[in-house]
């Protein structure tokens, strides 16, 4: 059985809609592309972040394919989903390297 964590970011990708978090102390914007299953058996998410900062610094400051980040869904906290318009990158991320089962993707 899926998450609530999970549940809602499946919602918020089948409502084209932003998630909010915070993930490793930073806060995070993001229109998430991909959900299902890591390699590790854990439930993982892959995002575009356009807003916010990450290690690297702030997302807008960063190049477009710098912008796509596999998150571990049980380290997201405060979830929110916010209305808003979509981002993405024209360069569609990694690669799926990080979801070995994959359960929903937004090509949007």
């Amino acid at each position: 059985m899926p998450s609530s964590s999970y549940q809602t970011i499946r919602q918020a990708m089948e409502d084209l809609a932003q998630v909010h978090t915070t993930y490793q102390g930073h806060h995070r914007e993001l229109c998430v592309h991909e959900i299902g299953i890591g390699p590790k058996g854990n439930e993982q998410i892959l995002a575009y972040q356009f807003g916010g900062t990450s290690s690297k610094g702030l997302a807008s400051a960063m190049d477009e394919k710098d912008r796509w980040r596999c998150l571990d869904i049980a380290l997201m906290q405060d979830i929110a989903v916010v209305a808003g318009p979509w981002h993405t990158g024209t360069n569609r991320g990694p690669g799926n390297y990080c979801i070995e089962i994959t359960d929903l993707v937004i090509h949007p």
